[in-house]
């Protein structure tokens, strides 16, 4: 059942590695000219991600919930604070640090395809869709590692934590999910992903990990019929 998480873990891993041992080698024109074409993919995958027929009224109450949610709890600046404190116990000092694990945790787990890739695992034990996601997240590794150094390896821990809980989730709700479901799931996460690939491009400042509540927002109101 874990077996998607898993592979797409050890991709980031890998790509880390090789952009870290590549480092030198990748010119820093090279490394920002394919970082643009990335953040503009993201923007691509978000906003495709979004073509679904969903409710406007549970979006909009769901960002608007879950934004408040995760602000109040202060999701973002717990995950920069965790990278602050894995910064000075692994980077010596690099203040790339905390950038790169921060914003590769968001980049490979918020999305349509980190979220229904493990609803996939659990619900019918398919791997197809973390497969590709984990092909994608290791090309994007490579070039992330290279720019922000070991703080991306380290999002491989987040990220399997993450992906491994909602697959584990969606085994235990597998009566409960719907296509409907699926859809608003697909419709918030394009949207907190398109915050992400508009802050990569530097438009705007926007703290997406404080979004993310919403996905847990929009599955509950779809439930209760909103």
């Amino acid at each position: 059942m874990l077996l998607g998480p898993i592979v797409n873990s050890l991709l980031v891993i890998a790509g880390s590695l090789v952009g870290i041992l590549l480092r030198k080698n990748i010119r820093s024109d090279i490394r920002q000219s394919v970082f643009t074409c990335l953040a503009l993919t993201v923007i691509y995958i978000a906003v495709s991600g979004m073509n679904k027929e969903v409710s406007a009224i549970n979006v909009l109450v769901s960002m608007a919930l879950g934004g408040a949610i995760g602000g109040w709890l202060d999701l973002d600046g717990k995950v920069r604070r965790l990278a602050e404190r894995l910064q000075e116990r692994f980077s010596k000092g690099d203040d790339r640090f905390a950038r790169g694990f921060a914003q590769s945790t968001i980049l490979f787990c918020v999305g349509s395809m980190a979220i229904i890739g493990a609803f996939e695992s659990g619900l019918q034990n398919v791997h197809t869709t973390l497969y590709t996601k984990g092909i994608i997240d290791g090309i994007t590794a490579i070039f992330f590692a290279a720019e922000n150094g070991i703080g991306v390896l380290f999002s491989s821990l987040s990220l399997f934590l993450y992906q491994g809980s909602l697959t584990l989730l969606s085994s235990l709700l597998r009566p409960l999910i719907s296509e409907a479901c699926l859809n608003q799931i697909s419709v918030v996460g394009g949207i907190i992903l398109l915050s992400v690939g508009l802050g990569m491009l530097e438009i705007g400042r926007f703290k997406s990990m404080n979004y993310t509540p919403a996905i847990i927002i929009t599955v509950i109101l779809t439930l209760i019929g909103l």
